[in-house]
């Protein structure tokens, strides 16, 4: 790889950045993951509280891991 395709952020056909994203991705992920699931605990436990905001998160969090089954699972690591 030339110093100037390096400069303009250009990748020769056959090298892809999709393993590092992922590798990025993946611990950032569980870490939401585990927050969101202590924090959907703490708020059934011992009484029931949710509110808006919790549901908004179910919502995003729900969104978020189709984006990343898609990504992980049915997208090739060339395609990123």
């Amino acid at each position: 790889m030339d110093i100037r395709d390096r400069e303009a952020g250009t990748l020769p056909p056959d090298e892809s950045r999709g393993p590092m994203l992922m590798g990025s991705v993946l611990p950032l992920f569980i870490l939401a993951l585990i927050v969101y699931a202590i924090r959907i605990w703490s708020r059934l436990r011992p009484k029931y509280n949710m509110t808006a905001a919790d549901y908004a998160i179910t919502i995003a969090m729900v969104t978020e891991q189709g984006g990343f089954f898609f990504f992980f699972f049915l997208a090739s690591p060339t395609d990123l």
